[in-house]
């Protein structure tokens, strides 16, 4: 089965790719939070948010990587 004109092929490297965006927005936003807290003594409240931002960036990156492979071709 060949894949369609207008829409680009998912492979194994656009997975790893979103993966990796995935784990870095999560590991990034965890870092801010944690270093936000160990500077204002206020452990754990930023790190929760900092999680809770990096999961939200996570999943926002990876759903704008993963919509065109949804998309109808024209």
């Amino acid at each position: 089965m060949t894949p369609d004109r207008g829409r680009p092929e998912l492979n194994l490297y656009t997975l790893v790719g979103i993966g990796t965006l995935n784990l870095g927005s999560l590991v990034l936003g965890l870092g801010i939070g944690w270093f936000i807290d160990g500077r204002a003594r206020t452990f754990p409240a930023a790190t929760l948010i900092g999680l809770l931002i990096g999961i939200v960036a996570g999943l926002t990156a990876s759903w704008l990587q993963i919509r065109k492979y949804f998309a109808k071709p024209d």
